[in-house]
């Protein structure tokens, strides 16, 4: 699904600096952008290929979504839909599948933005898999 909604803008020049790249590369929460309408990944940070165990250029590739990241099918439809409707998603726990085929408990946040002229949704998310367990 398409959303059309207004969304924040990040000029070509926000996501080129030095600071945004540094904090981008370097957090230790997993981070992606997708475009929109294809839900198509366009960029993940060094977390999130260490923790789910793709290189880069698996995920963004034009079969990154054969990756079956996401458990849950209609989960992603779910999230997407919310992101489009209003905007954003704030601590939305989900799960997504490893390389190997492990089942991760990720808290996921996104929001729906412009990037270079066109939509995307930036998520960032933590891995909660062991806070989960120990519940």
């Amino acid at each position: 699904m398409f959303c059309d909604r207004h969304s924040k803008s990040i000029s070509n020049l926000a996501i080129k600096g030095e600071t945004f790249a540094k904090v981008f590369w370097h957090s230790p929460a997993i981070v992606a952008f997708n475009s929109l309408p294809s839900r198509k990944f366009t960029e993940v940070n060094d977390s999130f290929c260490r923790d789910f165990g793709y290189t880069r250029d698996e995920v963004v590739s034009p079969y990154g979504l054969d990756l079956k990241l996401w458990v849950d099918r209609e989960e992603h439809n779910h999230v997407f839909d919310m992101v489009c409707a209003e905007g954003g998603v704030f601590n939305y726990q989900v799960k997504w599948r490893t390389k190997s085929g492990l089942i991760r408990n990720i808290e996921l946040s996104a929001e729906l933005i412009t990037l270079n002229g066109q939509p995307h949704v930036l998520s960032v998310g933590s891995d909660i898999t062991e806070r989960k367990h120990a519940e």
